[in-house]
């Protein structure tokens, strides 16, 4: 019996200090495994998209061109950074709370299917009755008329398109498109399951829920980053 007690109050003086022992540090420099995780992965996403620091960022893989800035922002080549409104803008100043000049744009000026294709993928169109119009497609359209890069097929891109620039991740985002809101991007796909029209699809670009999809009233004005296809000019 004696030995019995001794024998269990080893075991237990034994237990304690493996409980007590320090657990090993899964972070990673200070990043927590999951965050490192997605930033790895945006690595890894992101190889071959090249920053030609000309305002725009060509992606090898998927042969597309994207404006380097969100629409409203000016491209300052000796920064290679994208800024715009007033010049004391910045994330604490209330006159333009981290937007970098960035403008607000509705995906359509009314409720319904008037600003897009009515066949899959419903996607924005220009421009067809008086009263009716979409400021996002005007955006990238107004880009064409100027030769932004020397072309002219800079469009709102495609749901699937924004949904793969969103899962670069944030670090990786920010390092080609600097000063990018922290908020919702139009698509230029209207929401095919929503029969009355009223939504469009969106992906969102800030930190904390980065690539969240959501399907948002056409009239709501969000921001807008322009892109065009390689192969066209």
């Amino acid at each position: 019996m004696k030995h019995i007690i001794r024998y269990t109050l080893i075991i237990l003086i034994f237990s304690t200090f493996i409980n007590c022992e320090d657990k090993p540090d899964k972070s990673f420099y200070g990043i927590p495994s999951e965050d490192k995780n997605q930033i790895l992965s945006g690595i890894l996403l992101s190889y071959g998209a090249i920053d030609n620091s000309t305002g725009t960022v060509i992606d090898v893989k998927s042969g597309l061109e994207w404006k380097k800035c969100t629409q409203g922002q000016v491209f300052r080549a000796t920064n290679n950074d994208c800024q715009g409104g007033k010049a004391t803008a910045t994330f604490t100043t209330p006159f333009d709370q981290g937007r970098y000049g960035a403008t607000y744009l509705s995906f359509c000026n009314i409720e319904g299917n008037n600003c897009n294709e009515l066949s899959l993928p419903m996607t924005l169109k220009a421009d067809s009755l008086t009263g009716i119009t979409s400021e996002a497609y005007n955006s990238c359209a107004s880009e064409n008329a100027i030769r932004t890069g020397g072309y002219t097929n800079w469009r709102v891109p495609t749901f699937p398109e924004l949904q793969a620039l969103a899962a670069l991740g944030k670090v990786m985002l920010t390092a080609r498109f600097p000063n990018t809101p922290d908020d919702y991007f139009w698509s230029s796909w209207s929401n095919e399951q929503d029969q009355s029209g009223k939504t469009a699809r969106a992906v969102s670009f800030s930190a904390d829920t980065i690539g969240k999809v959501e399907s948002i009233n056409k009239t709501t004005k969000l921001y807008i980053r322009c892109v065009r296809n390689t192969n066209g000019q």
